[in-house]
């Protein structure tokens, strides 16, 4: 039994930088990572990401988190560019910090190239 209670603490330490992310993510203790708002605000695992704040239709919407680390996050949703959508998977990655807070700075995956994500 000792061994493995210290077993399962060691694997617990091992894998604490990683969060697998459901869709009830207050019962998960993430990373403190975010992504910025066009409002200059902060979140984690939000359904909606501006592309641009300028008024155009970019973003990736319906977005389901699989992961969500210190220094990337993978979810599945949709890419939308004007009319044009594109499914499938989306990965954000490098880091910027302002005002104490830690964000994605870029996104890349199906239907668009690595990509600047919005900064506060």
């Amino acid at each position: 039994m000792k061994t493995f209670i210290k077993s399962a603490l060691v694997a617990a330490t091992i894998l604490a930088p990683v969060a697998m992310v459901s869709t009830d993510a207050s019962a998960v203790k993430l990373p403190k990572v975010y992504i910025a708002t066009c409002e200059k605000t902060f979140l984690q695992i939000p359904n909606t990401v501006a592309l641009s704040c300028k008024g155009t239709s970019k973003f990736i919407g319906n977005l389901v988190w699989q992961t969500w680390t210190l220094t990337s996050a993978t979810a599945t949703g949709v890419y939308h560019n004007g009319a044009a959508t594109t499914s499938g998977t989306y990965t954000f990655s490098g880091t910027a910090s302002k005002k104490g807070k830690t964000y994605f700075t870029h996104v890349s995956g199906a239907g668009l190239a690595s990509t600047t994500l919005v900064h506060p």
